[in-house]
């Protein structure tokens, strides 16, 4: 089971955060060549973009993004350099895949964990019941 959904236009919901697992392909801006927004499977916002740089070189990179701004230009989760263009889209696929299925580990370690505490649970709430039995059992 995969929890990313590719979503090829942007969200017509105002102020909708899309879905967990979500990948949006963006119109790049000035002097990008392309941009995606993806939210991983535990809830990071990230911006990829690539653009080509001033001395001819592509730039790939990850960006984060809080509360749907892009924050931290300066400081990304990532950059890269691919000497050509088909490079660059490539790196920039992979990346945006990767990130993508980053925290579906996490998100499916969440949920055992979630349903281990709740069958502990009821097994608290069953012990004493049991408890009680095997004293009354063992008084005669």
């Amino acid at each position: 089971m995969t929890t990313v959904t590719s979503v090829e236009e942007p969200a017509h919901l105002s102020g909708a955060r899309p879905a967990n697992g979500t990948v949006r392909r963006c119109a790049p801006y000035r002097g990008e060549t392309l941009r995606h927004r993806v939210i991983s499977a535990d809830g990071h916002d990230v911006v990829v973009t690539t653009v080509h740089a001033p001395h001819g070189a592509f730039l790939t990179g990850a960006y984060p993004v809080q509360q749907g701004y892009l924050i931290m230009i300066r400081q990304p989760y990532f950059e890269a350099r691919s000497a050509d263009e088909e490079a660059a889209v490539e790196q920039h696929e992979q990346l945006v895949r990767a990130l993508a299925e980053a925290g579906v580990g996490i998100v499916r370690a969440r949920r055992r964990l979630a349903a281990r505490q709740r069958a502990e649970q009821r097994e608290a709430i069953a012990e004493p019941e049991q408890d009680s039995e095997l004293a009354v059992h063992s008084q005669r």
